[in-house]
Formats: structure tokens, sequence, C-alpha cells
């Protein structure tokens, strides 16, 4: 399970990271500010190190590539509901 938050809290790190440092706001303009469609390539790049989570997350067939990616897609959606849900909470309560 620790491996599984770690992959979740690096990933989140590192969109955090591109989307407020300057040299990488090239990047977050790219993606036009979207950290789903930014998170989906970070936990895709992410899941060639954490391959056991990959695994953890996929266990009925894993291919290489593949699973990555879909791994990426379903942690970069998890991320993103638990960003919107936390600014929800958090910064839309003095409103």
């Amino acid at each position: 399970m620790l491996p599984l938050v770690m992959y979740y809290l690096l990933g989140r790190l590192v969109i955090w990271l591109i989307a407020f440092a300057k040299p990488t706001q090239w990047l977050w303009n790219f993606f036009e500010h979207c950290d789903l469609c930014l998170g989906v390539w970070i936990y895709f790049l992410l899941g060639f190190w954490f391959s056991d989570v990959v695994a953890f997350i996929m266990p009925v067939m894993y291919v290489p590539v593949l699973s990555q990616f879909i791994a990426g897609c379903a942690m970069s959606f998890v991320s993103h509901l638990i960003r919107l849900g936390w600014e929800q909470r958090f910064y839309n309560a003095n409103q």
C-alpha cells in the first residue's frame, strides 16, 4: 500500500512543480493548464519506475507499455478528483 501512496504523492508533486515552476511554464501552457492531461503523462512515465504498483492496479493482465498508460490514466483521474474535492472543501468554504 505504501508504494501506491508514494506513486500518487510523487506524481502529484511533479504536477504541482510543473504548474508553478518558472522553467516549466511552457509545459504547463502546452497542456493548457490541465492537471488531468498532464497527470496522464506524468503517471505514465512514473509507471515505469513504479512497475510493481502498476501490476497491483492491473492484476489481471500486465502488458508493459499499455498497462503503464492505463494506470497513468486511472491515477491521473483519481488525483484530479482528490484535488477537486480538496479545493471544494477547503478553498470554497469562505465564500
